[in-house]
């Protein structure tokens, strides 16, 4: 915690310095629509997979609720 005025000071002059010289480099965008492209590719596939593991899931438990009736 910042208890004194010094360690506030501090912390203040290390933030303002952070932000006074921060590379421009590291403030680029990004170019994310190669990443953006594949995770819509994969969308497909990765539904098939997850309604097929929620069916599965819910087959189990409507056996498990019909023999309990039985």
């Amino acid at each position: 915690m910042l208890k004194t005025f010094r360690d506030r000071a501090m912390a203040m002059f290390a933030a303002l310095f952070v932000f006074a010289f921060a590379s421009p480099a590291a403030m680029a965008a990004i170019d994310t629509t190669a990443t953006v492209g594949e995770l819509n590719d994969v969308k497909t596939a990765v539904s098939a997979v997850g309604i097929a593991v929620l069916s599965i899931a819910v087959g189990i438990m409507l056996y498990k609720w019909v023999k309990r009736a039985l």
